[in-house]
């Protein structure tokens, strides 16, 4: 076993993780920064596919509501490449997909698969979630800050 170091957070089930998880991490770190400014904030998470699955959700809440806030500001203005592609009667739609948001009172936070966290190599069947996925794909490691 690693010894873990720092500061560790813990959820309590599958798909747990919400945005006071990240408001702790956050008023961890910055901590004693009353120089810096929420804005200049940046959290980077390395996660596991379940935990970038519900961290996923969080964000595509957030950057929804965002975006629906500065709709009267923008217009018809596109703000990403169009993602339909193909002929009028055979579309295709790309994948859109939101690697960070700035969430209000924590900073911008980002998040990255990190593929090692899902495969446990002759793992003990009581680290594996429902049989199968084992726990680690439920982590999130913050390594930038």
């Amino acid at each position: 076993h690693q010894l873990r170091r720092g500061f560790v957070i813990s959820y309590a089930r599958p798909g747990g993780i919400k945005r006071e998880h990240f408001l702790a991490a956050a008023d961890y770190i910055f901590r004693g920064r009353s120089d810096m400014p929420i804005e200049n904030r940046v959290m980077k998470f390395k996660v596991g596919a379940m935990a970038y699955k519900n961290i996923v959700e969080i964000f595509r809440d957030e950057f929804f509501s965002q975006l629906g806030a500065l709709a009267p500001l923008m217009g018809t203005e596109r703000i990403i490449n169009n993602p339909v592609t193909g002929s009028n009667d055979a579309l295709e739609l790309g994948t859109v997909k939101i690697k960070g948001v700035t969430i209000p009172g924590i900073g911008k936070v980002i998040v990255e698969h990190e593929p090692s966290l899902d495969y446990v190599d002759m793992v003990d069947r009581s680290q594996l979630v429902d049989g199968m996925t084992p726990i680690t794909s439920y982590s999130c490691i913050m390594e930038d800050l």
